[in-house]
């Protein structure tokens, strides 16, 4: 399953596979699974946050020019969150705000507050409003 989320040059797949389907080649494609790892004990996912500033940094610059299709395993949390997070910067707004027009998009996307308040946590204590 893929959705296009509306304005912002920006698709999400559940993966690769379904991704390469399209007919038209011009889409470039981003794997987000690098920016999350998942703890062994309890199998629960992670942001590397080290890792996803630069993701969202290059997702946006690319996005400027084409469409760009985000793409994980099943396309409900990784995917949407990184869209959300790319919207929220590219656009300056709050977000859970980016994230209520990924899901307008793309209805099957799951929020993790843990994620969202990291998030907010780590936009604060840094300098700039950029993450």
């Amino acid at each position: 399953m893929m959705n296009k989320i509306m304005g912002h040059n920006l698709i999400i797949s559940d993966s690769k596979t379904v991704a390469e389907n399209i007919d038209d080649r011009s889409y470039l494609f981003v794997d987000v699974r690098p920016a999350f790892g998942e703890n062994p004990e309890t199998g629960d996912i992670a942001v590397r946050w080290n890792i996803l500033p630069s993701l969202v940094h290059y997702i946006d610059t690319l996005s400027r020019y084409t469409d760009v299709v985000i793409y994980c395993s099943a396309g409900m949390d990784r995917s949407p969150f990184v869209a959300a997070v790319v919207i929220s910067e590219k656009i300056g707004c709050e977000l859970d705000y980016a994230y209520d027009i990924v899901l307008d998009n793309h209805p099957m996307t799951i929020r993790h507050a843990d994620w969202r308040s990291d998030f907010i946590r780590i936009k604060r204590n840094k300098d700039g409003n950029k993450i």
